[in-house]
């Protein structure tokens, strides 16, 4: 699970550091001109909350003692049902990060870290998870960070994923317009058949 969020980081900020030079956001896919001023405070927000769960994660991992003696919980918990809600969200980030990986794969050549260009060339892809949910991929990653609030109970990660689960909403509204601008009616005819999560 560790290695999950790790990898996720770097992979952002790999993506930065790529995109810098075009002026272009690795958040929204947009130039800087093009960020709406609520931008600047949210978006710097949410990567601070994805930040504090990656840090959550690697002190989870590797010194589990620290995040106990620091007691995370909002509420006072016996040990008991910390480990079992502890189970419970170990069980739905493996599933989640199951079903992220799996779409990801799904997607092929078609993956994108940020939407396309108009010069590239994407396929709409409508099988295997994506003959089920519109955004496969996103579920995966949504339930994988559920499964955080059970394993660290609190209202500071609640906070976190609560922003995060916001900004990924509103990317996934920008990526459908925009594959309806590039797909036309065959993307309005998948959104008709398809729902957007599940």
């Amino acid at each position: 699970m560790a290695l999950f969020w790790l990898a996720a980081t770097i992979l952002g900020l790999d993506v930065i550091k790529r995109k810098k030079s075009e002026g272009i956001s690795s958040i929204t896919g947009r130039t800087s001109g093009d960020i709406p001023r609520w931008g600047y405070v949210v978006i710097p927000l949410v990567m601070l909350s994805f930040l504090y769960l990656s840090i959550l994660t690697i002190l989870y991992i590797w010194l589990p003692e620290l995040v106990a003696d620091f007691n995370f919980s909002a509420i006072p918990l016996d040990t008991n049902t910390l480990e079992l809600l502890s189970n419970i969200g170990a069980g739905l980030t493996f599933i989640g990060t199951l079903t992220f990986l799996t779409a990801y794969f799904n997607l092929g050549s078609s993956i994108r870290l940020l939407m396309p260009g108009e010069e590239e060339r994407t396929k709409l892809i409508t099988d295997g998870w994506y003959a089920h949910s519109r955004n496969p991929l996103y579920l995966g990653l949504h339930i994988a960070m559920v499964g955080w609030i059970f394993i660290l109970p609190s209202f500071l990660t609640v906070l976190a994923l609560a922003l995060f689960l916001v900004n990924q909403h509103f990317r996934i509204l920008l990526e459908e317009k925009f594959l309806e601008d590039r797909f036309g009616e065959e993307y309005r005819e998948y959104k008709e058949q398809v729902r957007r999560y599940f």
